[in-house]
């Protein structure tokens, strides 16, 4: 089934594709499956897809409230159990982010990125209509009335057999909403439809600011938070760098698509409240905390800032020019800590290689200062600051998309830094952990192919062609097209289907390979005699329009040189 890949060079010369498609079958394989038997039959039938299920049966997994954690030195327990009394085991999953009985667009983000990629390569638009239809199904059915919050977050989502909102925590946390990062093409996709989807698109804008923020003038909010509890439980202290920059996407988008000056102006208000007391909240090192809450006014955490940068660049896109400038500042300041003060350690022969993910905000010093606080002996331990082999994938992914948006050579330089140390520690023997969840492995491929496609360097095509046969290896079997929850070989992870270790990511990942190594496909970019998509670096060099090589839903606008 597995072939090895003969790549084109990078000076652009053709060569033969890997026989067979492996790729694209796997994922239309797993995208017919979620078409037939991972829609919500449970209740009243709707377009919405579950995001956990059993491979064996493609039913619901079941759970029970009563029974939620356990841990053998606090009493909490790191498993939760199903309606019939099994374990479910933890694979780096709270019991409270599991969602066996409900469809969460917030964990299941890349399922819709998946069917709109598909139709594009494949030309069949049934996957294209059927991720129409469950996102417009999700603004139109599962917003609160009252506060336009949305079911879905770490702790809630949409539960199938009773038609209602439904929350991982107890009973009494029941409405607890944590605003969860979409993939900016979802966002587009979404207000591209029609007015009633657009005016729910705007509600939410509007009840993010109104309840999910519990303090205005001070941009004071939390990742979690209770509307039908505010303002009598109105949390603070966690205003984090990704929250940051998710708003400031909200309001900037529902201001691009409202005619109303009243709206515009809270919109703006949100936005440039945020950005200033973010601003103001910074070290003087420019470094910006994680919140305001004692635990986290000295703690740093990269991979939120490079979220946020992310976001606040689309804003800055659209807003006035003041509020634009006042982005930016935040986002030069935030740049330059990344970029030249932040102490990574990308040298494979360093004792503990990565980026430099947690640090002291005052100081930059590697350590994660919540542990610190809390009086952890182990707080500064290097293997905890720095993101090691498989955690430095997402973060040079994250570098290599930011770059993409804005031509920052500095965060495509330190990006590809982190992609080589990748390539080093794992070659042609990667070693995977026991550990491996679908999600690790797709943002392995995926950092490979972005990597490629700034730089026409084939080396980094070859390991992505590597991580998605081992990937394959690793998650598929005979028993369902679904990836299963972990690449530990059980018999309970064989079973699970489960969104949130990044099933329906590995399969976005995957799709996007196959797009990359296959010649003559539609969807797959231009150039080439015989049709191969040309790497970004080559488009570039000939003074191409990037939007035609991009990956996905990059679009680069070159802010600056």
């Amino acid at each position: 089934m597995f072939c090895p890949l003969i790549l084109a060079s990078a000076s652009g010369e053709e060569a033969a594709p890997a026989e067979g498609e492996p790729y694209l079958e796997a994922v239309r394989a797993y995208a017919d499956t979620m078409l037939e038997k991972g829609r919500d039959r449970w209740g009243e039938p709707s377009p919405l897809f579950a995001s956990m299920l059993d491979r064996s049966t493609h039913d619901l997994v079941g759970f029970d409230h009563t029974v939620r954690w356990a841990h053998p030195d606090s009493g909490v327990e790191i498993v939760s159990y199903r309606k019939d009394g099994k374990k479910m085991h933890g694979f780096g999953v709270s019991a409270s982010d599991r969602m066996p009985d409900a469809a969460n667009l917030g964990h299941a983000r890349y399922l819709y990125v998946t069917l709109y990629r598909l139709s594009e390569i494949t030309g069949d638009p049934e996957y294209k209509q059927a991720a129409d239809e469950a996102l417009r199904y999700f603004w139109l059915n599962c917003q609160d009335a009252n506060t336009g919050m949305m079911a879905w977050g770490e702790h809630m989502a949409w539960h199938l057999p009773e038609d209602t909102w439904w929350s991982s925590l107890d009973e009494g946390h029941s409405r607890v909403h944590e605003p969860n990062p979409w993939p900016a093409v979802l966002w587009e996709r979404c207000y591209a439809m029609d007015d009633d989807v657009r005016d729910a698109l705007k509600r939410y804008a509007m009840g993010v600011w109104k309840w999910q923020v519990a303090d205005h003038e001070k941009a004071l909010t939390n990742r979690h938070v209770y509307p039908d509890q505010f303002p009598d439980v109105a949390r603070t202290g966690r205003e984090y760098p990704r929250l940051v920059g998710q708003f400031c996407r909200y309001w900037s988008d529902a201001y691009a698509h409202s005619d109303d000056d009243a709206f515009r102006a809270e919109m703006l208000r949100g936005i440039n409240a945020f950005v200033a007391n973010s601003i103001r909240r910074a070290k003087p090192n420019g470094a910006l905390p994680f919140g305001t809450h004692p635990r986290l006014e000295n703690y740093y955490q990269l991979n939120h800032q490079c979220i946020m940068l992310s976001h606040l660049h689309h804003a800055a896109e659209i807003v006035p020019d003041d509020t634009a400038a006042r982005i930016r500042e935040l986002m030069d300041m935030t740049e330059t800590v990344i970029l030249e003060k932040l102490g990574h350690r990308l040298d494979p022969e360093a004792e503990y290689p990565g980026y430099l993910r947690f640090a002291e905000a005052d100081t930059l010093a590697p350590g994660d200062a919540r542990k610190k606080q809390a009086g952890d002996p182990d707080w500064n331990n290097p293997s905890v600051a720095f993101s090691g082999t498989w955690g430095t994938a997402p973060l040079a992914g994250d570098m290599l998309d930011y770059y993409r948006q804005t031509g920052n050579e500095g965060f495509r330089e330190l990006g590809l830094q982190g992609v080589d140390l990748v390539l080093a520690l794992t070659g042609e023997e990667p070693g995977y952990p026991e550990s491996m969840r679908p999600y690790d492995m797709a943002t392995a491929i995926l950092v490979m192919v972005k990597a490629w496609d700034v730089t026409g360097d084939t080396k980094y095509l070859a390991q992505a062609e590597r991580f998605g046969r081992d990937a394959l290896a690793m998650f598929t079997d005979d028993m369902s097209p679904l990836p299963a929850v972990l690449a530990l070989p059980n018999k309970y992870n064989q079973r699970i289907y489960e969104a949130r270790t990044g099933g329906d990511d590995l399969m976005y990942a995957l799709i996007e390979l196959h797009a990359v190594q296959t010649p003559g496909r539609p969807g797959t970019g231009h150039g080439g005699p015989a049709g191969h998509r040309r790497p970004a670096a080559v488009c570039a060099a000939e003074a191409v329009d990037w939007t035609i090589c991009g990956l996905g839903d990059w679009k680069p606008r070159n802010r600056r040189p």
